[in-house]
């Protein structure tokens, strides 16, 4: 058993390039999105819409802030700092400021999860004033004694950036891949009671420890604590950077944040649907935009580096020309289709049809948001190599109030549609923001082609009518494999009959990208 076990350990230390351990990264992302799209679906078979899962899911909002204010935001300040260290005094120092840092983060997470337990009825009641008094208590005796998922999940997200400085990419990636949703998933299908909370703490926990603990024998001393002497310059480097960076980091936890707050005003198990349109909404967005963010990213910097505006403008607009040729005909069965949809994924079990209604509602107006919410990652992205935070986490936070704002004006006759509604119309303020700024600070140009725009429009005009008339002969699950398939294939069809793309199109772009960097 012993020797397995250290030659899967000596293979997981192995380091790849960039090139190979993007080529990695991106395989395991996608595996990983299959498998937690896999365990979302036997979460709703077993729980659906239910008081236990809305519990849960509220439990995990604030826990995302406690673990923002440490291994979220020291993991990403390390890193410039670590590479300073490593250019100018050479590999020991900082590996010692890396112990360091992993010293701070054990320390800072363990008085965070007494503090979320010590806490919990001061933070339940202002998170989530909706729930009645016996769901409060309730939801404080579950975040008391789940409070040490703040210890694991930090101790994750450290270890697995220390793999990614040392390029274990493969260890990165694997790891959790491997070890998070699968042991969910096991443990769901052991130990889950569609009336008891626990089974779902004890699986996170179990996931968030095995992974911890996996990546600690993989990195080895890399991981272990370290003291603090000699480090003083290095660390007041590092807490300069802790605001502006924790802010960036915080703000997508705080609109989840504030949606569960407002949702916890509505009924039972309105923060279940929500939570379940979310991860549909998300499972094309996070393989496309992640995809294309990772291509144009360090493109767009070495462009804004060189100060080649005309690379610039072009990376800009074509990727706001993927965008839309990729999600408009994903919107439009969203919107068309997605009754069905969630029907086919969601609808066993203990999930309903008053769950299947909800979820869909709910998807409904999140899909709105789907092209807002993409463009505004690559033009944070522009910003990023400006290395203009400061403007980019301003213009974040004040879309945390507009949805805060928008969620109290439609949440009293929309009910969850208007939570819904509100993040995808505060998703729309941010990246018109962020264009308009950017138009004006770093003149921007040519970046939304509006004779493009029409022909998609056009393209997706006709889309939309055969999706009409296949709900007319079709439902259930026939209506989206014969809907998908006719809408992605006429869209393509009229796309190209419109000469807006075609697949030659597409690789030469990529190709051109590729051969850029």
């Amino acid at each position: 058993m012993k020797k397995p076990v250290t030659k899967l350990t000596k293979f997981l230390r192995s380091r790849q390039g960039l090139g190979k351990g993007f080529a990695i990264t991106a395989a395991f992302n996608l595996l990983s999105k299959l498998l937690g799209f896999v365990r979302e679906m036997i979460t709703a078979y077993i729980y659906g819409a239910s008081k236990p899962y809305d519990i849960f899911l509220a439990i995990l909002s604030p826990f995302s802030i406690f673990v923002g204010m440490g291994a979220g935001t020291f993991t990403n300040t390390m890193v410039p700092i670590y590479s300073h260290l490593k250019e100018e005094d050479g590999g020991e120092m900082a590996e010692r400021y890396l112990r360091g840092i992993v010293s701070l983060v054990a320390v800072l997470s363990s008085v965070l999860s007494v503090l979320a337990a010590v806490a919990a009825p001061f933070i339940v009641g202002i998170f989530f004033p909706g729930f009645d008094e016996h769901t409060k208590s309730v939801t404080v005796f579950v975040m008391r004694y789940s409070s040490v998922l703040i210890f694991f999940n930090s101790l994750e997200l450290l270890y697995i950036r220390l793999l990614k400085l040392h390029r274990m990419f493969l260890a990165a990636v694997a790891i959790p891949t491997v070890l998070f949703n699968p042991v969910i998933i096991v443990f769901l299908l052991t130990f889950a009671h569609p009336q008891k909370t626990y089974p779902l703490v004890m699986a996170w926990t179990a996931a968030h420890g095995l992974i911890s603990l996996a990546a600690l024998v993989v990195l080895g001393k890399r991981a272990l604590p370290g003291r603090f002497e000699g480090l003083k310059k290095p660390f007041s480097e590092t807490f300069k950077l802790w605001l502006p960076v924790f802010l960036g980091y915080i703000v997508g936890t705080l609109n989840l944040v504030v949606d569960r707050g407002f949702a916890s005003l509505l009924p039972e198990g309105t923060i279940s649907c929500l939570n379940y349109a979310v991860r549909l909404r998300d499972l094309p967005a996070g393989i496309i935009t992640g995809s294309l963010s990772s291509v144009v990213y360090p493109i767009l910097a070495g462009a804004v580096a060189r100060k080649d505006e005309s690379q610039r403008n072009r990376l800009l607009r074509r990727s706001y020309q993927l965008i839309s040729f990729a999600y408009i005909p994903i919107t439009l069965i969203f919107l068309l289709l997605g009754d069905w949809i969630v029907m086919v994924v969601y609808e066993r079990g203990a999930f309903d049809y008053q769950a299947r209604i909800l979820t869909f509602q709910s998807l409904f107006f999140y899909s709105l948001g789907l092209i807002p919410a993409a463009l505004s990652v690559i033009l944070g992205h522009l910003y990023y190599s400006y290395k203009n935070t400061k403007t980019l986490i301003s213009i974040s936070i004040s879309s945390v109030g507009v949805n805060a704002l928008l969620n109290w004006i439609f949440v009293w006759e929309l009910k969850h549609m208007g939570l819904a509604l509100a993040t995808s119309l505060s998703a729309t303020y941010r990246v018109t923001l962020l264009y308009l700024i950017a138009k004006k600070k770093y003149g921007i140009s040519n970046v939304i082609d509006m004779r493009y725009t029409w022909k998609v429009l056009i393209s997706a005009g006709i889309t939309a009518l055969d999706l009409v008339i296949i709900r007319h002969f079709f439902d259930g699950l026939m209506a989206v494999i014969v809907g998908g398939v006719s809408a992605l294939s006429l869209f393509l069809l009229t796309t190209w009959l419109l000469r807006v793309y075609d697949i030659k199109t597409i690789l030469r772009m990529i190709a051109r990208w590729r051969e850029s960097e």
